[in-house]
């Protein structure tokens, strides 16, 4: 195993004016990361405020949950290895998830993942030059969820928990994509004791306008679908929820009263952290009994 997968970099894609995900997101979060952002992607983040969305704030908190459940992941649950799925481009005025995880671990490990080429090139230039822990960069795309765990057993230590992150991302997938039997199978995949972090755009408060936001990207080349909070929910199933549970991102273990205090109207995004517990022992297991019905109760927990 080496503690870096940096290749000789990646070519960038022959079309890069056409609108994805990533600069979608850096041009909606504006500043810094706005510099990656092309006119198409300005264009659009434009559209979706003229259906009286707020790109940039949802961009803000989006991150800022992204900050939160990554710190609260490695230094209260203690987990040093991480998957970020649909990671998009590498932010420069907060911190990434490496240096997030880095900040709380001597030893850690992070796998990068995004199916955006232009992604692959500017997580290259950046981890080549800035950092010096066991940070992997691949281009895959969720859908092919077989190509990313084969990557982490390779990258990882699945007999340790490991953090999957579903940030920002599952929107991008439609029910025709069986999203819910994706994200069953990555977490069927890893240990006991590892966690799912995840967040999604919901329909919940404006339907309308969030319908329209979704017709909005699929005629910019992106398909997106939100989905209710009892859909989101689902993502799940088998989880133990950490906290909160799913509540809008701007109201999970929020540091600043302020924001929290904010409209979940104006987000339009859920998040939370679900944990996978260990397998339940028999009963006879449990109790040290050695035939059946030993234990009293049935297995019960």
């Amino acid at each position: 195993m080496t503690p870096q997968d940096l290749t000789a970099p990646h070519a960038v894609p022959q079309r890069p004016y056409s609108t994805t995900p990533a600069r979608l997101y850096a041009a909606a979060h504006g500043g810094p990361e706005g510099r990656d952002a092309y006119p198409p992607d300005l264009e659009l983040v434009d559209g979706l405020a003229r259906l009286g969305l707020d790109p940039a704030l949802i961009a803000h908190h989006s991150r800022d949950f992204h900050r939160r459940a990554v710190t609260h992941t490695a230094h209260a649950l203690g987990i040093s290895q991480f998957v970020d799925i649909g990671c998009g481009l590498p932010a420069q005025s907060r911190p990434n998830t490496h240096t997030t995880v880095a900040a709380a671990h001597a030893s850690w490990r992070v796998l990068h993942v995004d199916n955006d080429p232009v992604v692959r090139a500017h997580a290259d230039a950046l981890l080549r030059t800035s950092t010096p822990g066991a940070t992997t960069v691949l281009e895959a795309d969720l859908r092919d969820p077989d190509i990313i765990l084969d990557r982490a057993r390779e990258v990882l230590d699945f007999g340790e928990p490991v953090a999957v992150m579903l940030l920002g991302v599952l929107h991008y997938l439609t029910d025709a994509d069986r999203p819910h039997n994706i994200v069953r199978h990555l977490v069927d995949a890893l240990p006991p004791g590892s966690c799912l972090l995840l967040s999604h755009t919901t329909r919940d408060y404006a339907p309308r306008a969030i319908q329209r936001a979704d017709e909005l990207l699929a005629r910019a080349g992106i398909q997106a679908q939100a989905r209710s909070r009892e859909a989101v929910t689902r993502f799940f199933d088998g989880l133990t929820p950490d906290g909160p549970g799913l509540v809008p991102v701007h109201q999970w273990r929020p540091d600043d009263p302020a924001s929290a205090a904010l409209p979940a109207s104006r987000i339009h995004t859920y998040g939370g952290i679900g944990t996978k517990p260990s397998p339940a022992l028999p009963a006879t297991r449990r109790s040290g009994g050695s035939g059946p019905g030993a234990g009293g109760r049935g297995g019960s927990v």
